[in-house]
This record gives C-alpha cells, sequence and structure tokens, in this order.
C-alpha cells in the first residue's frame, strides 16, 4: 500500500477508463474489442472488428503537441491497412495520413460524444 503512487499509474488508470467506454459505448454494436500484439512485441492497445473493418485504437495519457505515432502503430497500419486509426489522447486534435490510412488523434471526451 505505501509503494502506490498515482502519478506513475495515470496512464493505466487513463487506459483503463478508455476501455470501460468502448465497453459501453460498443454494448449494441455486434463489435468485437481485441488486443494486438507482433511476434517483435509491437503491440496496439485495442482493434474493434466491426464485421467489415478493424478500428485501432492506441490510448496515449502523456501530452501530445504534435501528431507522431509509434512504430507498433505504424506496424499495425502497413501490415492491415485500416481506413481509419484512431489515437485517443487527452487534448490533441489533428489528422495525419499514413498510405491509405486516416489517423485522428482524438480528446477522448469527443470520441465518446460520436
Amino acid at each position: 500500500m505505501g509503494n502506490f503512487n498515482l502519478n506513475s499509474q495515470l496512464g493505466f488508470v487513463f487506459q483503463n477508463f478508455v476501455y470501460n467506454m468502448l465497453k459501453e459505448h460498443n454494448r449494441w454494436k455486434n463489435h468485437s474489442k481485441h488486443f494486438w500484439r507482433a511476434p517483435d512485441k509491437a503491440e496496439v492497445d485495442f482493434v474493434v472488428n466491426k464485421q467489415t473493418e478493424l478500428l485501432p485504437i492506441e490510448v496515449k495519457y502523456g501530452e501530445i503537441s504534435q501528431p507522431t505515432i509509434s512504430r507498433s502503430f505504424r506496424s499495425f497500419i502497413e501490415k492491415y491497412q485500416p481506413k481509419e486509426a484512431i489515437i485517443i489522447n487527452r487534448n490533441f486534435e489533428s489528422e495525419i495520413t499514413i498510405n491509405q490510412t486516416t489517423v485522428k488523434f482524438t480528446p477522448f471526451y469527443k470520441y465518446f460524444l460520436q
């Protein structure tokens, strides 16, 4: 109990919050949620299977000031070529294109209002 440091846990707490919101957001839709890990240990936080398309979602708690993506996220995009990819974060909003994929940086409160 004495080793609990809230500041070091905020990223995990934020990711858990987003997971629970995704679960509720997709409750009545026929979408399944998955986690993706490649043999080289590249990971994507969530992949929503919308039956006809995949939607990769990364969750970033840290401050974002420019649209950059991780090697893991880029790896998923290059392999599966989804139409859209989302990076849910606290407050940054932007959009970039990688190949044919639109990557949207979206604050969590705007994503769940859709």
